[in-house]
């Protein structure tokens, strides 16, 4: 397990999801789930509170931007999975499918907000005023 120092991450979803009971031990699967964000980078955990301890693979998770599939990726049960979005856009579709027999599932998903660097800022600033300064230079 990776871990995370999520305090300074945006908590964005937390959703459970129960499959319904067909049978005496069988569940009708969970559909495909969606999750709509706005960041290229985030962390999911998926939970199942009713998953024997040998249980390890929580969902198949595919990322879309702009309806463009970028990858997909296996999400394991009580990890916290870093997912990185190589692409910019301005927003990010996260299919989770889920297999036949979770009974439940509890899925979080946390996103790094965007950091305004202000030493960029400013430092972008202090050259635009001395290219300003610099285009007066020779004139009488």
């Amino acid at each position: 397990m990776t871990d995370f120092d999520l305090s300074t991450w945006d908590f964005s979803v937390r959703r459970t999801y129960k499959g319904k009971p067909v049978g005496a031990h069988n569940w009708e699967q969970i559909p495909v789930q969606s999750i709509f964000i706005k960041q290229p980078l985030s962390v999911v955990k998926i939970q199942n509170r009713c998953a024997p301890p040998r249980w390890r693979y929580a969902s198949t998770l595919t990322v879309f931007a702009n309806q463009i599939k970028l990858f997909s990726k296996r999400i394991y049960l009580n990890e916290l999975t870093l997912i990185e979005i190589d692409k910019q856009h301005n927003r990010y579709q996260l299919d989770f499918w889920f297999p036949w027999y979770h009974a439940e599932i509890k899925l979080e998903v946390w996103q790094k907000p965007r950091e305004q660097d202000c030493d960029i800022c400013k430092t972008l600033n202090r050259i635009e005023q001395k290219v300003t300064d610099i285009s007066d230079y020779g004139r009488v």
